[in-house]
């Protein structure tokens, strides 16, 4: 379960900087879930991923369907593109 998360985290991070998302830009968590797809990724690991980031402190949840990601977040985006 645990690479299951961090394997869908890593596909998130990897979404992200395919869309150049920065700090504080709001991401729709349903928009995620097809796109990350893309990436190999199965759209049920897709809640395992989102909740890998959040309790690392790399996403900031707002509401039920708004995320952001964090300056860390952003770094960790950046280094997954690498």
């Amino acid at each position: 379960m645990a690479n299951r998360a961090r394997e869908s985290a890593s596909a998130l991070l990897r979404v992200f900087a395919m869309f150049k998302f920065t700090p504080q830009q709001v991401i729709k968590i349903g928009s995620l879930a097809h796109l990350v797809e893309l990436f190999g990724v199965s759209e049920d690991a897709v809640p395992d991923g989102l909740q890998y980031l959040l309790e690392n402190d790399l996403l900031v949840r707002d509401g039920a369907v708004d995320l952001y990601l964090t300056e860390l977040g952003c770094e960790k985006m950046h280094e997954a593109s690498v």
